[in-house]
């Protein structure tokens, strides 16, 4: 501080830096703050952002089953997603704060690292501590998106007649076990959103279709045979969403 204090005095008055007697010491006290400047800056650097804190805690943490499956789990239509967005706003801010190759000579025409401008964007707050955050912040998001299918299934549970045979299966399966299952899988994605959509079960009795088709004709040629069953199938989706039309094969008995 007595340094730094005699500096700024000597600096007061210009006309002592036209001295030579006086411009020495001035600029040897400069050159003595600055290196400790650097020392100190050098040894806060590698302490937040370098070399000194483990960063392999946080790729570890992004090679975990379950960030594989947030990442996956984030297709599902009816989930939340703001959670996740933060989680993975957070990891970019942290692994934007990763400076390995610092080096003093960086200094040398630069008050701050020219890599990552430290202490710009760092917090307080331990890197250590920010990742345990975010892992927990995981396993929250994961536990309320499990919870939440686990609820929806159940509430869907009469749309699972309309998904075909694999969908069932894997739908089945983790109603079965009451979770999520270790790696979730794009296909369950897919037979989530399918099972979650609103659909609207059209039931085509074959009798009633073919007899509509031939109602007043014995034999047609194959450009009006598709012209009339397309007309039907107009007919029997008119103003529905296609995309939440499921068609059943009508038993016998069932219209």
């Amino acid at each position: 501080n007595d340094l730094l204090k005699d500096a700024f005095d000597a600096l007061k008055n210009v006309e002592k830096l036209l001295l030579l007697d006086e411009l020495n010491p001035l600029i040897g006290k400069l050159q003595l703050i600055r290196k400790k400047y650097v020392a100190a800056y050098y040894t806060a650097h590698e302490k937040y952002v370098g070399t000194k804190v483990d960063w392999t805690k946080l790729s570890e943490l992004l090679k975990t089953g379950t960030y594989a499956n947030l990442k996956t789990l984030k297709l599902v239509s009816l989930l939340s997603k703001h959670g996740f967005m933060k989680i993975e706003n957070d990891i970019a801010i942290l692994s934007n704060l990763h400076c390995p190759d610092f080096k003093v000579d960086l200094l040398e025409n630069k008050a701050v690292c020219p890599k990552c401008s430290f202490p710009q964007g760092f917090s307080r707050k331990d890197i250590n501590t920010k990742i345990q955050q975010i892992e927990d912040a995981m396993n929250g998001v994961y536990g309320e998106w499990e919870n939440t299918i686990l609820a929806e299934l159940n509430n869907y549970r009469d749309n699972l007649q309309y998904l075909d045979t694999k969908e069932q299966k894997l739908i089945e399966s983790v109603i079965k076990d009451g979770k999520l299952p270790a790696e979730v899988s794009e296909e369950l994605v897919a037979a989530l959103n399918n099972m979650f959509k609103e659909l609207e079960s059209i039931e085509i009795n074959p009798d009633e279709f073919f007899g509509e088709i031939f109602k007043d004709v014995q034999v047609m040629d194959y450009f009006a045979f598709e012209r009339r069953i397309n007309d039907l199938k107009q007919k029997l989706v008119a103003g529905k969403d296609l995309e939440k039309i499921r068609i059943k094969f009508a038993e016998k008995g069932d219209k």
